[in-house]
């Protein structure tokens, strides 16, 4: 096409149709026309390539079809006769500013309310909206206290197993500091167990055979025994046991002249 020849109008609405779908060389492939009289037309129309190019062939009887039905088909129509996915046909219905129209959407709100509806009954459902006897009177509103809502009983026992659960948790959580790993909540309990630390420390300075960590204390003749510490053993659950060489030669020391620290 040279300068001078006119662009008629259904070829200006075949480009408008091609240039969102293909490259301004496939365009001009397919017209028969040159690749500058594209760029031109397509900079006089304005026209930008709004979205990216979907890398699928269709043909101008199909995108006439596609414009034509978009809005009064379904979705799963238009995909199996253009052989097209959910996504390329947005991205085109996109580039060519197509929507669906007010009555067929409402037709299909209405097909699908009736399907729900039979559904329900088949199964049995309650239907949407459908709202429990009762059941607003156990939520939780301002101002209502547990023991209001539930009563003296089930509020006792509400208590009871929430008590319970959180022995059980500081106990599982003891447990992990003890043998060195991470806490799993966020409990304070390092208190108690910085003490006992504190204490271990001070029974192996004394000579007390204290492992890392363990909850037992080794008395041996070399140790300088400390009834201060020994009564701070039994607070903080530390267990006091004797060597092998105190029982073979009998030295079960007493507790009447500990050394006082």
């Amino acid at each position: 096409m040279s300068k001078s020849e006119f662009w008629t109008r259904a070829q200006v609405e075949r480009l408008r149709a091609l240039y969102h779908l293909h490259t301004n060389g496939e365009i001009a492939e397919i017209m028969g026309i040159t690749l500058s009289a594209v760029n031109q037309m397509a900079f006089k129309l304005h026209l930008k390539k709004r979205s990216k190019l979907a890398k699928v062939y269709l043909t101008c009887e199909q995108i006439e079809w596609f414009r034509a039905n978009f809005a009064n088909t379904t979705n799963a129509e238009i995909m199996a006769r253009l052989n097209l996915k959910m996504a390329t046909m947005h991205r085109l219905a996109r580039a060519y500013g197509l929507t669906k129209s007010k009555e067929f959407m409402a037709d299909w709100q209405k097909k699908i309310t009736e399907l729900a509806r039979a559904t329900n009954e088949r199964n049995n459902w309650p239907p949407k909206g459908y709202i429990i006897p009762r059941s607003r009177e156990f939520c939780f509103k301002k101002g209502v206290t547990p023991l209001m809502r539930l009563g003296p009983e089930k509020n006792a026992e509400r208590i009871r197993k929430s008590a319970e659960t959180r022995k059980a948790t500081i106990a599982s959580e003891r447990r992990r500091i003890l043998f060195g790993f991470e806490q799993k909540t966020k409990l304070k309990l390092n208190g108690s167990f910085r003490h006992k630390a504190h204490v271990r420390f001070q029974l192996r300075k004394l000579g007390y055979i204290v492992e890392r960590g363990a909850n037992t204390a080794t008395i041996t003749p070399q140790t300088r025994r400390s009834e201060r510490y020994e009564t701070r053993c039994k607070e903080v659950g530390i267990r006091l046991i004797y060597s092998v060489e105190n029982y073979e030669n009998q030295q079960t020391p007493s507790l009447t002249n500990l050394r006082r620290l």
